[in-house]
């Protein structure tokens, strides 16, 4: 990829490139044709897709380098008095609720009035508690507006949320109504909404290019990561390169992604189509699922006008059962997460009902704390495939490890995200090899649910909350599919042989109530054995899982001798 043998991106006609990717008629060959000039000259290519950007949607784009990052410009103010649709959501009632850029302006006129008169100051972290909504997204784009750090929080379970909010350490919290219980006193609160305004501050802040607007949590990064910080530059440039170019979008699309993980697609999804003047729509999956209507999924695309769909494992299980027709108008593309358990079969299946062939598919990786979308397959009609290219722009290497500082010298590595010299560590830690111009999937380092890292520390602290469990050590090994794995949560209790056992069912609940339905472990065994207890303190997780994919711990808990040994060990602990 030398740069003197790569035309320079000032010649690209992202027009046509964009055509290109809406129509499904993308090759390897045309990839290659102009993908590497945008690695080896990214801030030319940025220039040029700003412009781009500000033809398609007939609104211009501020955000420059030398003049500063208008977030709520170019993401909301533009787009207002042009009559486009922002956000579209269910009711309670069930009924379809759009929400244009006017009226998103309106709601953030009387936040921003509220927030500044609580005393908000620029450069400061505003925590935001909600589930994805017009709410969340008015808080959002708040923050942007006053030349704040937005931190949104995915919402779980309050053990969880506190854990998060911990890590996030936000200067203020705006939440829902469900979730101020578990918010801590000790942090400042703003309200979620306030009555809308038809005036609001008569300017919005402009970040530097290197200032601080947007803090997450990566749920690939180790527990020990400190949260992202996105700069106003990374958060700007990654919405207008996944609005155009990954999701193709003009401001008569509509995005939806029912059931895609917030933690890592979120807020990503909803700033590539507010970049274009395109909309985002939210649609409930557990909803949709629970519907009587046999054709609600259908309806629910119908009502929304959704032209791009995400599809999950779980909706697209509902399409298969149901056999329903949704890959139809006005649906023109529909795409997938590779994160996600991969189950080839099952997306052949879906692929083989007709539809998938006429509608073009894609599939990509992508995380919102690193900006968003990081790699992606073009938009194609032929059956599902692992083949991904980074998308435009995008410093990268593969490495030999996960830390990213030695590029892979055997075609295969790490796919590593270069944040200056050093390896962005929030990206998912996922393989790859050089296939021709392609990168080749060949799944997640990480043994847990969609690739992600489970919280195994949360899940154990919570689980020790129980009053007769001593210790507890939470242990993933794989599952059937490339990125899958099962969680089993090992409780170990002082209890003697033939003592009442704890009832499963208690010790279930009170994990549901404290980490939320995504979190509960596949399987719960409780032993009347002590376990190895390091130096540190800790359980020795590595031992309990030996011991209990060894079958050694079953055998234990049924000897006399070692319940006693146990007994004995947690009596000498106390004091």
């Amino acid at each position: 990829m030398a740069a003197d043998s790569i035309s320079d991106p000032y010649r690209l006609d992202l027009r046509v490139i964009q055509e290109t990717l809406r129509s499904g008629r993308a090759t390897e060959v045309w990839l290659e044709s102009w993908l590497p000039s945008t690695y080896t000259a990214p801030e030319r290519f940025q220039d040029m897709l700003r412009s781009f950007v500000a033809t398609r949607r007939d609104a211009p784009v501020k955000g420059r380098d030398d003049h500063g990052f208008d977030l709520y410009h170019d993401l909301v103010a533009a787009h207002v008095g042009r009559k486009r649709v922002a956000f579209v959501a269910y009711d309670e009632s069930g009924s379809v609720v759009p929400t244009s850029y006017d009226a998103l302006q309106t709601r953030s006129n009387g936040l921003a009035a509220a927030w500044t008169e609580a005393g908000v100051e620029v450069g400061q972290v505003v925590a935001i508690v909600a589930p994805v909504s017009v709410d969340y997204l008015a808080a959002l784009v708040t923050a942007f507006r006053l030349g704040l750090v937005a931190a949104p929080v995915a919402l779980a379970g309050p053990a969880l949320v506190r854990s998060r909010l911990l890590a996030l350490q936000p200067d203020w919290v705006t939440a829902s109504a469900r979730q101020r219980s578990a918010i801590p006193l000790s942090y400042a609160a703003l309200p979620l909404s306030a009555p809308p305004r038809v005036s609001g501050p008569s300017t919005s802040h402009a970040y530097d290019a290197d200032q601080v607007a947007l803090r997450l949590l990566s749920p690939f990064a180790p527990p020990s990561n400190a949260p992202s910080d996105l700069t106003a530059k990374t958060v700007h440039d990654s919405a207008l390169r996944d609005g155009a170019l990954v999701f193709a979008l003009r401001s008569d699309d509509v995005l939806a992604a029912p059931g895609f993980d917030v933690s890592q697609h979120q807020p990503a999804l909803l700033l590539g189509p507010l970049a274009c003047g395109a909309a985002f729509a939210e649609l409930a999956p557990a909803s949709l699922a629970d519907d009587p209507i046999e054709k609600a999924i259908e309806k629910a695309v119908d009502k929304t006008g959704v032209t791009v769909l995400g599809l999950t494992g779980a909706s697209r299980e509902l399409l298969l059962g149901r056999s329903v027709d949704l890959l139809r108008s006005p649906v023109r593309a529909w795409f997938r997460s590779l994160t996600e358990v991969l189950e080839g079969d099952r997306w052949d299946a879906l692929y083989r009902l007709g539809p998938a062939k006429r509608i073009p598919g894609f599939a990509v990786v992508s995380c919102a704390a690193s900006g968003g979308v990081l790699l992606a397959s073009p938009p194609t009609s032929e059956a599902p495939s692992l083949r991904m290219w980074p998308v435009p722009g995008l410093p990268w290497q593969l490495s030999e490890s996960v830390e990213g500082a030695v590029p892979a010298l055997a075609g295969a590595g790490i796919f590593t995200l270069l944040v200056g010299e050093d390896a962005d560590p929030s990206v998912p830690r996922v393989a790859f090899s050089r296939s021709g111009s392609a990168l080749l999937y060949g799944g997640s380092l990480e043994v847990g649910r969609d690739a992600q890292r489970y919280p195994i520390e949360q899940l154990e602290e919570v689980a020790c909350t129980h009053p007769e469990i001593r210790h507890a050590a939470a242990i993933a090994v794989g599952g059937r599919h490339i990125n899958d794995a099962r969680v089993v949560l090992l409780a170990f209790t002082e209890g003697l042989r033939g003592e009442r056992p704890i009832p499963l069912r208690e010790l279930e609940e009170i994990i549901l109530r404290e980490l939320g339905e995504r979190f509960r472990p596949d399987r719960i065994e409780v032993f009347p054995l002590r376990p190895r207890i390091q130096k540190t303190g800790a359980v020795d997780r590595a031992w309990c899982r030996s011991q209990y994919l060894g079958g050694v711990m079953s055998r234990k808990a049924r000897s006399e001798i070692f319940v006693t040994l146990g007994r004995l060990g947690y009596l000498f602990e106390k004091p």
